[in-house]
């Protein structure tokens, strides 16, 4: 009886294991007959292929950039051209004659004269640098740090701050603070009180002799560009707006002393990254 049940659990088992044989094959053959089944209806609608303009509106619809479209403007000769027969891969040669865009309107003509309009008074780093840095620049700075000076004032600073001992700032004596400012830049010490240091190793006389230390750094602490914006005012949403007029003095000016060329360009430092 043992013998009988193991006999027929092998045959179920060999059964099935021809079934799933059958069907092995079975599927082979079905996927070859439809590889060959479709080839053959490749090679036979192949001499009928031609273009419709129902290829570009899926291009577009599916998002996809044809790179042509970006290149410089050109256009195809009017004479018709045969397209050709698809090849055994499914591509297609282009044996379109490209040639160069002929436009039918002329371009401007530029009549600017590319220069300084305005000469410097001399020859000296200074005389150029007051090119840009004008009296109204001045006059804008000054006004504004004085401003600034008094709103840090009536804030009850500590009686010790330097603050309380501020007194009007004159152009002429910013003139010396943005001289001394610059000439820092060439003579490096670590800290900023250092140049007003007495000892041999220092003993810069060309600061002491110009203006104190409290003084410079005063006139540091209270500089300012433009007037804040009031308690009950919104911050302005102009992000460079704390130098917004200073910028403003300097494209006037530019606009009065220089005339650029034909071709222009922004270096892209200038432009946000959006990357």
């Amino acid at each position: 009886m043992i013998l009988n049940r193991s006999l027929s659990t092998k045959r179920r088992k060999g059964d099935s294991a021809k079934k799933r044989e059958e069907v092995a094959e079975l599927s082979e053959q079905e996927i070859g007959t439809m590889l060959e089944s479709f080839l053959a209806e490749d090679d036979d609608s192949g001499s009928e292929w031609e273009w419709s303009e129902g290829d570009d509106s899926e291009k577009s619809d599916s998002g996809e950039e044809d790179p042509a479209a970006d290149a410089s403007p050109r256009f195809c000769t009017s004479s018709p051209i045969p397209m050709p027969e698809p090849t055994s891969s499914g591509t297609v040669r282009d044996y379109s004659a490209w040639v160069a865009d002929q436009p039918s309107k002329e371009p401007f003509v530029f009549a600017g004269s590319q220069g300084l309009k305005k000469l410097p008074e001399g020859n000296t780093p200074r005389d150029f640098f007051n090119l840009f840095a004008t009296v109204g620049v001045y006059d804008h700075v000054v006004k504004e740090t004085n401003i600034q000076a008094e709103e840090i004032f009536f804030k009850n600073p500590s009686p010790r701050a330097r603050i309380t001992l501020w007194k009007e700032l004159t152009v002429r004596e910013f003139h010396i603070f943005l001289g001394l400012l610059l000439h820092m830049g060439t003579i490096r010490l670590n800290r900023l009180n250092d140049y007003w240091r007495k000892g041999k190793l220092f003993d810069l006389k060309c600061f002491s002799n110009f203006t104190s230390r409290d003084r410079f750094q005063g006139i540091l602490q209270a500089l300012h560009f433009s007037k804040n914006p009031e308690s009950d005012e919104a911050i302005p949403k102009d992000r460079l707006y704390k130098i917004r007029q200073l910028i403003d003095l300097f494209h006037e000016r530019m606009n009065d002393i220089y005339s650029p060329r034909k071709e222009l360009c922004v270096h892209e430092s200038m432009v946000l990254w959006r990357g």
